[in-house]
């Protein structure tokens, strides 16, 4: 399983952070429409995510969260599109929730930035960064970077998952 260390905020500006990775150098990584079905499962969190015009993507993961940082461990699986997949683990599985958001990725270095416009709960900006080169706590030391960079405060940080706040 990878690790990354994740840091999501409120950031209802999304002009400032594109200036803000332009600035950077962040490489613009597309635009995507997904809608995330998820699952109830014994233990962490279990997503179907569908990519319009891409394959989805199956995702267990499990995140630790202390309240400073957010470690996240995965497992991913992509395939194309296919209703039978949906079906059968709404079939076998409860269905917690649908998640539908619009999300702008950006790529630079090891860090995966996410611009995302999320049905019903607003804008937020999330820092993805892969602890696989510099270890947990390098990868924790970049957020506290990032989020000073993007001036993101206390009070917009979010400890939850998007399921939790729609479920």
């Amino acid at each position: 399983m990878p690790d990354n260390v994740e840091l999501k905020a409120r950031y209802p500006d999304h002009d400032q952070a594109q200036r803000i990775l332009r600035e950077l150098g962040a490489r613009p990584g597309g635009t995507e429409r997904q809608i995330d079905t998820y699952f109830g499962v014994k233990n962490g969190r279990l997503k179907l995510r569908e990519i319009e015009g891409r394959d989805s993507e199956l995702i267990y993961y499990r995140r630790v969260e202390d309240g400073s940082r957010r470690e996240c461990r995965y497992l991913l699986y992509r395939h194309p599109p296919c209703e039978t997949l949906k079906e059968l683990l709404a079939s076998a599985l409860e269905v917690l929730c649908t998640v539908r958001k619009t999300r702008e990725v950006y790529h630079l270095g090891e860090v995966k930035f996410n611009l995302d416009d999320v049905v019903d709960l607003g804008r937020f900006i999330e820092f993805e960064v892969r602890a696989d080169a510099s270890g947990v706590e390098g990868a924790q030391k970049k957020l506290v970077e990032l989020r000073g960079r993007f001036g993101v405060g206390e009070e917009q940080v979010v400890l939850c998952s998007y399921s939790d706040m729609v479920g």
